[in-house]
């Protein structure tokens, strides 16, 4: 028995050091697994967009803006937010007590969100963006409860990058 425990001995400070490095193996594949590549492009867009409002139906000329969108994709969400207040504005973040379905068809070529109504909720936003040529293409819909439209909002135009941050 003396021979057991004096080579267990002479090998526990080994067994220690093992049994670390085993350990901060593991911490460093549970923390690279768990690290979320983030996507933050703003871009610069030149939209025409026509609005359309069930009172005013003659004022359906399209107007210009010059707008910056920020597109942000952490791997648990995307958003799609305006600097212009005529603009909407989407996330894939949803809040238990609204009543609207979001449809994510983003791939690599595309953010693509889709915010559609259900029950009394009846606004509808939808936002393209074509990630190769910066093509946009916006729309909003408001429906009244009985389901007339009251205002309607199309745009399109084109966007350039101007700010790309990746983090890790």
């Amino acid at each position: 028995m003396e021979d057991y425990y004096s080579q267990r001995d002479k090998l526990s400070p080994l067994n220690s050091v093992y049994t670390t490095m085993k350990k901060l193996i593991f911490l460093v594949l549970i923390l690279s697994s768990s690290i979320v590549h983030s996507e933050q492009v703003k871009l610069s867009c030149n939209i025409s967009v026509t609005e359309y409002w069930k009172d005013h139906p003659s004022e359906e000329t399209p107007k210009q803006y010059h707008v910056i969108y920020e597109v942000e994709d952490n791997g648990t969400y995307k958003s799609i937010t305006t600097s212009s207040n005529n603009l909407p504005s989407i996330t894939t973040i949803k809040n238990p007590k609204d009543q609207f379905f979001i449809v994510d068809s983003s791939d690599s070529n595309k953010w693509d969100i889709l915010r559609d109504p259900s029950r009394s909720n009846k606004s509808r936003v939808s936002i393209k963006i074509d990630r190769n040529l910066g093509d946009i293409f916006t729309n909003e819909f408001f429906v009244s409860h009985e389901g007339h439209l009251i205002r309607s909002l199309t745009g399109e135009g084109n966007c350039e990058k101007v700010d790309v941050k990746k983090s890790l």
